[in-house]
């Protein structure tokens, strides 16, 4: 247990001697890649319940549900040493992605499953955290690709970061599944946070010199972070209204 609080402690200590944003911009360096990426993964497999009958199609929708941002943008970018496909290029995505769904889709008893229900706003960080990680970088990549072309980062920034839900929608759409619509077509939470965290960097850094690319990173990942919180806090009220109002036209 004291290892536990001592390990703990320590990755809280840095965000304990935030002073501006670039000492914030330090502190989220500090985070491990591979258990943000572990709560990324859990969250993304926990999504489309109605498709868990057909294993594969859950797999993969899921996967492009969590990473099609970045598969997007990649292909877009077609350059596979500076924008690889992240399940390509390395076995660490693959590889966690697998664990994180067999785990959360056939744990004993649903273990992993209940466990999370309990907590998660936990993974919900990791999806917004790494999101916008994905944003910012596909914006600095597009800047030094495309040099002085406004359309490229502002699009490959908003595709890195609402890819995966475009890509879900045609899936369901197509499968006749959809339960509203269209992300592409009435754009909402994922494409609008998407298009604003993109176009707020880039004007922060890369067209103006408002703030250095640390701060305007920092910024972008807090407000990410707290939109996403709010956003899933009202999704979750607004499903349990749902259910309430379910429960009482059966007791009627």
């Amino acid at each position: 247990m004291e290892d536990i609080i001592a390990a703990a402690r320590g990755a809280l200590e840095p965000f304990m001697q935030v002073a501006n944003l670039s000492d914030l911009y330090a502190a989220y360096k500090t985070i491990p890649f591979n258990y943000a990426l572990a709560g990324h993964c859990l969250f993304a497999a926990s999504m489309a319940p109605d498709f868990k009958h057909r294993f594969l199609v859950h797999f993969w929708i899921t996967f492009l549900a969590g990473f099609g941002g970045g598969v997007v943008s990649s292909l877009l970018i077609m350059d596979p040493v500076k924008a690889p496909i992240n399940i390509l290029a390395n076995n660490t995505v693959g590889v966690t992605y697998f664990i994180c769904w067999w785990l959360m889709v056939y744990s004993p008893f649903n273990l992993v499953e209940r466990l999370h229900s309990l907590l998660p706003m936990v993974t919900k960080a990791c999806v917004s955290f790494l999101r916008a990680n994905l944003i910012i970088s596909r914006v600095d990549l597009a800047v030094s690709l495309y040099p002085g072309v406004v359309a490229a980062p502002l699009i490959l920034g908003t595709l890195a970061g609402c890819g995966g839900k475009l890509i879900t929608d045609a899936i369901r759409g197509g499968w006749g599944c959809l339960p509203g619509p269209a992300e592409a077509s009435v754009p909402g939470f994922v494409w609008r946070s998407a298009a604003l965290a993109a176009g707020g960097y880039w004007g922060l850094c890369k067209a103006t010199d408002l703030m250095g690319s640390q701060e305007a990173a920092a910024l972008v990942i807090t407000l990410l972070a707290e939109s996403g919180k709010k956003a899933a806090a009202s999704a979750a009220s607004a499903a349990e209204g749902g259910s309430k109002r379910g429960e009482s036209k059966k007791a009627r």
